[in-house]
């Protein structure tokens, strides 16, 4: 009995594999079958006949998105950020971050580390900064900036009759702009107008303008609105007059006000909110469209937003379809 129980159990210890190959080798078998059955096969001939024989059918319908839904093409990499990385150092129009710093003596430590380690400052081409409170007794080598060239415009107590605050400053960049290209084309001190513009002619430049003319400026308060306005205008009239070709840059603390006819027409760039829910600090060009406005964080404790300007504005070559002259 036990010996035919032990038989038994070696019969299908070597019987079962095989029994399992052979069933899962026909299962194979029959899924073969079915599929060269599914199968139409056509010969070389065959297929070109098809080819030369086909009727050709109705054309497609326009399936794309209406114009205002459509943002880009697809797979197309765009947006200002990717346009100006791919420019580098040599963009079309200056980068530039502006704002209200209230004292540039205890936040010159904090601008410098920014200027090392956030790429927003660090690939800035231009920094303008109002209400900078410094004076003739302040030297400039504890306020300058690796990679940058610092150009002041301090308040004067002889001019204005106040002994504190004001002032502003413009940072350019080495890298967009050599040095010994770039000097003070006009500075003005008045009661109700601080005014610094700065000569620029960078490295590269669309060939619409010559060179650039940026200027920063500051009217102390809202009752010197109306007179900083309008010595303003009148002193951006006069840039105007003496260089027509040039792209100009008018930026700083407005404090309710805004910049009135000058002669040509200027645009307005800055959308958000530098100062709680008002906007203050405001920039000009003679460009339309030419930047979009990023907010960032104010220095230390100073209660105005920093503004980061970014170029999206095109050169006329680029703007321009060409055509096709006989001659």
């Amino acid at each position: 009995m036990l010996c035919g129980k032990l038989l038994f159990i070696i019969i299908c210890v070597f019987m079962f594999p095989a029994c399992l190959a052979l069933y899962t080798n026909n299962d194979f078998e029959q899924a073969d079958r079915r599929e060269t059955c599914s199968r139409i096969h056509y010969t070389s001939a065959e297929l070109r006949a098809i080819g030369t024989n086909a009727v050709c059918c109705a054309p497609l319908v326009n399936m794309s998105l209406p114009k205002a839904m459509r943002r880009r093409k697809r797979g197309k990499p765009g947006g200002v950020r990717r346009r100006n990385r791919n420019r580098k150092s040599r963009p079309y129009l200056p980068h530039i971050i502006m704002g209200n710093v209230q004292s540039l003596v205890n936040k010159i430590d904090e601008l410098s580390a920014n200027t090392r380690f956030l790429s927003d400052f660090r690939n800035a081409n231009i920094m303008s900064f109002t209400e900078t409170w410094l004076t003739n007794n302040h030297f400039d080598a504890p306020f300058e900036l690796d990679g940058f060239k610092l150009i002041r415009g301090d308040r004067s107590l002889e001019d204005t009759g106040k002994k504190s605050g004001g002032g502003v400053c413009v940072y350019v960049h080495h890298r967009w702009c050599h040095p010994s290209n770039v000097f003070i084309k006009k500075f003005s001190c008045t009661p109700n107008l601080e005014m610094l513009t700065v000569s620029i002619r960078p490295y590269y430049l669309p060939r619409e303008f010559s060179h650039i003319l940026h200027c920063t400026f500051y009217i102390p308060n809202q009752h010197a609105a109306q007179a900083g306005n309008e010595e303003l205008s009148v002193a951006i009239h006069e840039l105007q007059v003496e260089s027509p070709d040039a792209f100009f840059i008018v930026n700083g603390d407005f404090n309710h006000g805004a910049l009135m006819n000058t002669g040509s027409q200027f645009y307005q760039h800055v959308k958000s909110f530098t100062r709680g829910s008002a906007i203050l600090d405001l920039c000009y060009t003679n460009v339309k469209e030419a930047y979009t406005d990023t907010p960032l964080n104010g220095l230390g404790q100073s209660d105005h937003n920093l503004i980061l300007l970014l170029p999206k504005y095109k050169p006329i070559v680029q703007r321009i379809k060409p055509r096709k002259i006989k001659i």
